[in-house]
C-alpha cells in the first residue's frame, strides 16, 4: 500500500536510482506512514512497487483512506474464502461470518505489458515508461494497438 505521493516520489527518483533502491526507500516510508498492516490481514508483496511493475505490469495499491478505515474497525478485512452456503461464508482457518450481501473483489490486471514495447536502456533496467529512461543514448517509442504511440 502506498499513498500517490510516493509513487510520485518514486517516479521522480526513476530518472536517477535503480529500481530496487527506489522500492527500498518507498517501502521504509511507506512503513511510516502506515506501520505494520499484518494485524489487519494486509501483507506486502514480495517486490516493491516499482520492481513489480517493472516485472509483471502490477500497479502498487493506492490509499485513498481505506487503510484509516481498516484500522478503526469499519472495514473488517478477512482471510481467503474458502466456503459460501447460503449468506454464510467460511474463510481459510476455519472462521464463519454472516454477510447481506458479497461483492467477489477478484482483483485487477494490468495489460501494460503486453501492449507497451519494453526497452533496455544503457543501465540493462526494464523501462515500462518513456520518462523512465535516461534521456542520453536511449529511446523508446511503444506503439499501441490501438494505434497510441509514446515516444521519448
Amino acid at each position: 500500500v502506498m499513498t500517490k505521493e510516493l509513487i510520485r516520489l518514486g517516479m521522480t527518483l526513476v530518472h536517477y536510482l535503480p529500481l530496487k533502491m527506489i522500492d527500498g526507500l518507498l517501502l521504509m516510508m511507506a512503513n511510516a506512514v502506515f506501520g505494520d498492516l499484518s494485524r489487519h490481514g494486509i501483507t506486502r508483496p514480495e517486490k516493491g512497487p516499482f520492481v513489480l511493475k517493472s516485472e509483471t505490469g502490477r500497479s502498487a495499491v493506492i490509499d485513498v483512506g481505506t487503510i484509516g478505515l481498516i484500522k478503526k474497525d469499519k472495514i473488517k478485512v478477512h482471510g481467503r474464502i474458502t466456503k459460501i452456503k447460503g449468506k454464510t461464508i467460511e474463510f481459510e482457518g476455519g472462521k464463519e461470518a454472516s454477510f447481506d450481501a458479497i461483492v467477489f473483489a477478484t482483483g485487477y490486471k494490468s495489460t501494460t505489458n503486453s501492449w507497451l514495447k519494453i526497452c533496455k536502456c544503457r543501465m540493462m533496467r526494464t523501462c515500462l515508461i518513456a520518462t523512465a529512461c535516461p534521456r542520453r543514448n536511449s529511446l523508446i517509442i511503444g506503439k499501441g494497438q490501438m494505434g497510441s504511440t509514446l515516444p521519448g
